[in-house]
């Protein structure tokens, strides 16, 4: 694609945001090199998150929908979203680097209009003081494993970069998976696993924003130690709540199972098939490729398994 100035969709999804939302909206705002469209789904706020959109005027598109959650909220933006040149995601509370969206379109234009192709970056960590924490990743992320992907996509939705191919696919009524699968499974997640299996996946080492860790943040992104991520499997557990792996491989499979390779459909299929019996936990368990990685991500599915706490 060949243009001067690309409009960019940015799409937010914003839940009592007040703290940090002024400072996210400016960076996004004076992006540099591009037309931004900002559109923003509130989640049903009650602090002042409202007000805070409404001072931006014609500057910001923004609509109230009813509490859906985080995941839920940002695919009715991506599937509702008016034309554009790409799409990206931004959450409420972080800070754009400049220059964060031409980027990601200079290296998403080094591939064909017609594939579809997704960019996400790095990111720099600050404390809700706006202080330096540090790099959050040291490692590449392109070449994530499928199961990898599936059980800890840790690439961030508020890094990602969509190409109009990419939306539109998404888009499309027979691609939008159950609407369950959102229950457990963040939007990101689904797009990254979507981006492997439709085309092309471009990963950026260095950061492109400032990534907000504090108290109230919405997702549990923000959760990196171990100890943490148990606390919070353990509470999940002992909620009575179900993990969605089951809606989700059935979803996978029937969307894009002609373009995953037939072995890693098998294991999809283990977990589309998963009925609660001893049976068919014993087949999960002893399949080595979904619990290859003794990560929390598999301690945690290893708990759902055995007790029987998969839709």
């Amino acid at each position: 694609m060949d243009k001067s100035i690309y409009t960019v969709a940015v799409l937010m999804s914003t839940y009592n945001g007040e703290r940090f939302l002024e400072e996210q909206i400016d960076s996004i705002l004076n992006q540099e090199e591009v037309h931004v469209k900002l559109i923003v789904r509130d989640d049903g706020s009650s602090d002042s998150t409202v007000d805070i959109l409404n001072n931006y005027g014609r500057n910001v598109t923004w609509y109230r929908g009813e509490n859906k959650g985080s995941a839920r909220s940002f695919m009715e933006l991506l599937y509702n979203a008016e034309s554009a040149d790409f799409y990206a995601f931004s959450d409420q509370d972080d800070i754009w680097y400049p220059k964060k969206l031409i980027r990601a379109i200079r290296m998403i234009n080094n591939y064909p209009d017609d594939k579809c192709v997704l960019y996400a970056s790095n990111q720099n960590m600050i404390d809700k003081k706006g202080n330096n924490i540090g790099i959050r990743f040291t490692n590449d992320k392109a070449n994530a494993d499928f199961f990898d992907i599936f059980f800890n996509s840790d690439i961030s939705g508020c890094t990602m970069v969509l190409n109009k191919k990419l939306r539109e696919t998404l888009s499309k009524i027979e691609n939008r998976p159950d609407d369950r699968v959102f229950k457990y499974v963040m939007h990101d997640v689904w797009i990254n696993i979507s981006s492997r299996c439709l085309g092309t996946f471009i990963y950026d080492s260095e950061p492109s924003m400032d990534f907000r860790r504090h108290d109230s943040n919405v997702t549990t992104a923000t959760k990196y130690n171990f100890k943490d991520k148990m606390i919070h499997a353990f509470r999940f557990l002992v909620s009575g709540k179900k993990c969605t792996y089951k809606i989700w491989a059935q979803e996978i499979i029937k969307i894009y199972g002609s373009n995953i390779v037939e072995e890693n459909v098998g294991h999809l299929e283990k977990l589309a098939n998963y009925d609660g019996s001893f049976e068919s936990k014993r087949i999960l368990l002893h399949d080595k490729t979904l619990i290859k990685n003794f990560t929390y991500s598999r301690i945690f599915y290893y708990m759902v398994v055995i007790l029987g706490r998969i839709e």
